[in-house]
């Protein structure tokens, strides 16, 4: 059967409706997903008591039913309305929360939910793979009678335990004659010193007719449209990619943002017609002693990736890790609260290129404070001179006092890092001064750390 499923709210689709959705399974031995839909029992024998609430039937068992769950009454100009059981008297027996607008009447059309079921299965799926990507479920009929219904997200185990599924943008609309919806967008790796990129941008027509010469236009930062055309036809509930012509001009270095937006005539749902990126164009600094304090818009200098990241640029005020080193910014895994980073964090934060065409002797020198869990979990630094393609770690434990302090972390490159944390008193204690050669770079014209 479903070994897991998550259960939606009580929806009212109306007549006819759609289901999209966004999923991603990873790990082997996966099992199934599937989605499946229950419609409520519809009863025409309600009799309602105005002064109690009270509403009996004799062919309704509310007996599985619990204060909380609702009984939506239809087709009645006094009592019409979804409302919350308060009190369950009996089989055929419950009172309502009306919130004293009741009014007796009998003869009354209603709905009451068996949360045990009819479900309609497998309306989406079931479906299994080991892509390890978000992917699209768009376009999905659901059975809609005009009464309110229910969706369960159901997993059943494969043969193994090393797997997740996980959903997200539910999104549950009337089918509209016309609808394009902006999917995601794509943007190349932008290298040391470049400030151009191809953008692709990938739709789902969402509608029921098809798309052909669909408008599509991107902004830098706000500034001027460029514009293009997805000639199409993209069929209904069908999806499609379309490549601008000409390179992203970004203009200088640091982050930017991109907004990619359509414009299809008469799109009944104009609010999926825009997506937004933020990009990175990592500069080259050649200008030494080079100094950053992160103060001053130093965010826009660096950016953050790996896996479940959680470094943000600011002034921490965590438990442990208070203020900066100087001024009011430093980068901090956990977010600036008092969070802490993720379990099986694999992340970075990264600046700009470095020019050691001329520099015989580079070194590295930062303020540190660690607290992290010893012997598990630890930071590193490394070095790239093939533009992130390939990194080496920076020095080895021992080489200084304070340059690592740990050679036995089996999650970090190379086994070693600065790790410990205060609770069991060998985390940095605060801010300290850490510094170390950076061998066998002298010389490079584009290194990244």
């Amino acid at each position: 059967g479903r070994d897991a499923a998550l259960l939606s709210p009580v929806l009212d689709p109306g007549t006819a409706a759609v289901l999209s959705f966004r999923y991603h399974l990873r790990g082997a031995n996966m099992g199934l997903l599937s989605v499946d839909q229950q419609e409520p029992v519809r009863h025409v024998d309600g009799v309602l008591s105005g002064p109690t609430e009270t509403l009996s039937s004799a062919t309704a068992d509310f007996s599985a039913l619990v204060p909380g769950m609702h009984v939506a009454i239809v087709g009645s100009l006094a009592n019409d309305g979804v409302f919350p059981i308060a009190q369950v008297l009996g089989p055929g027996v419950v009172v309502l929360d009306t919130g004293g607008t009741a009014t007796d009447e009998g003869g009354l059309t209603f709905d009451a939910w068996d949360p045990d079921g009819p479900w309609t299965l497998d309306v989406f799926g079931p479906t299994t793979d080991d892509l390890d990507a978000w992917q699209n479920a768009a376009c999905v009929p659901l059975t809609a009678t005009g009464a309110e219904t229910r969706l369960r997200f159901a997993a059943t185990t494969g043969s193994g335990f090393l797997s997740d599924m996980a959903i997200d943008d539910v999104l549950i609309d009337g089918p509209a004659p016309i609808d394009l919806a902006l999917d995601a967008l794509e943007v190349d790796p932008i290298g040391c010193g470049q400030t151009q990129t191809a953008l692709t941008v990938h739709v789902i027509n969402r509608g029921q007719a098809p798309l052909s010469s669909v408008p599509l236009s991107y902004r830098v930062d706000g500034g001027a449209p460029i514009s293009g055309v997805l000639p199409g036809p993209v069929p209904p509930c069908g999806e499609a990619s379309f490549t601008f012509g000409s390179p992203v001009e970004l203009g200088s270095g640091g982050t930017h943002t991109l907004s990619v937006f359509g414009a299809v005539a008469g799109d009944g749902a104009p609010e999926n017609d825009l997506l937004s990126a933020v990009v990175y164009a990592p500069t080259i600094e050649a200008a030494f002693p080079y100094l950053d304090d992160l103060e001053a818009d130093g965010a826009a200098r660096w950016q953050t990736g790996g896996f479940a990241s959680t470094w943000a640029s600011g002034s921490p005020a965590k438990a442990v890790i208070t203020g900066a080193a100087s001024g009011s910014t430093a980068w901090v895994t956990g977010g600036l609260g008092t969070g802490k980073y993720s379990p099986l964090e694999d992340s970075f934060v990264e600046g700009p290129c470095y020019d050691f065409s001329t520099v015989s002797e580079p070194r590295i020198e930062l303020s540190a404070w660690w607290d992290a869990e010893f012997s598990w979990d630890g930071a590193v630094v490394e070095a790239s001179v093939d533009d992130g393609g390939s990194w080496a770690v920076v020095g080895a434990f021992g080489d200084d006092v304070r340059w690592y302090t740990d050679d036995t972390v089996a999650s970090v490159p190379g086994g070693q890092a600065w790790s410990g944390a205060a609770s069991t008193s060998n985390g940095s204690g605060g801010w300290v001064a850490v510094g170390h050669g950076l061998d066998g770079l002298a010389g490079e014209p584009l290194v990244r750390l």
